[in-house]
């Protein structure tokens, strides 16, 4: 990560905040721990993990994986749909077997490919569910809202709905133009704090 004058100051302050009395690397390692996670034996900051939308999603994981809701891909359902369908979904994984859910443009074609009814919704929301993730207590600072989303993108757009399921934020912007994803260090902990 790579902070802005403005994102360093706020991030002193959550640290200030948060982490007084804490070593740079023990700092670090909570701002590095998951929203809704506890760390170091201490309860967690929030109740619940704040959800971003994931900027990297390897195909095989909404094939293999189990989503937060107990549900998985169904093969089944991807072969009722139309040959123009299943070639629109191998196009939006066709650079390194990835794509990004942070697209609002990706998530309204997974809608318009698998609908928003029965085991077609069971397959879009399965998409969307793996394709969140909770934010760490650092990412949470400079998550950005998605702005007017479009119906059925897995956003709803109500602001006292932000970080959950049904309206996942977006990464923000660093000071080297890259998203705030990743971690922070206990060098970079130490040159905030000053």
């Amino acid at each position: 990560m790579q902070f802005t004058p403005d994102q360093a100051a706020t991030f002193k302050a959550w640290l200030d905040a948060n982490a007084a009395g804490l070593s740079d690397q023990d700092a670090a390692a909570l701002a590095n721990t998951p929203t809704g996670q506890g760390w170091g034996g201490q309860p967690p900051l929030a109740a619940n993990p704040w959800l971003m939308w994931r900027i990297t999603v390897p195909v095989n994981e909404i094939y293999n994986t189990q989503d937060s809701g107990g549900n998985y891909w169904s093969w089944t359902n991807y072969q009722q749909q139309s040959a123009v369908q299943q070639d629109a979904w191998k196009q939006m994984f066709i650079v390194g077997q990835t794509a990004s859910m942070a697209l609002q443009n990706l998530r309204s074609g997974i809608q318009s490919i698998f609908g928003n009814t029965g085991a077609g919704l069971a397959q879009k929301t399965h998409c969307y569910a793996i394709g969140q993730i909770a934010a760490t207590n650092c990412e949470r600072l400079y998550a950005t809202a998605v702005q007017n989303p479009v119906a059925n993108t897995g956003n709803d757009g109500i602001p006292g709905n932000r970080g959950n399921t049904t309206n996942p934020d977006n990464y923000g912007t660093g000071a080297d133009g890259l998203p705030m994803q990743g971690h922070v260090t206990a060098q970079q902990v130490a040159e905030i704090r000053g």
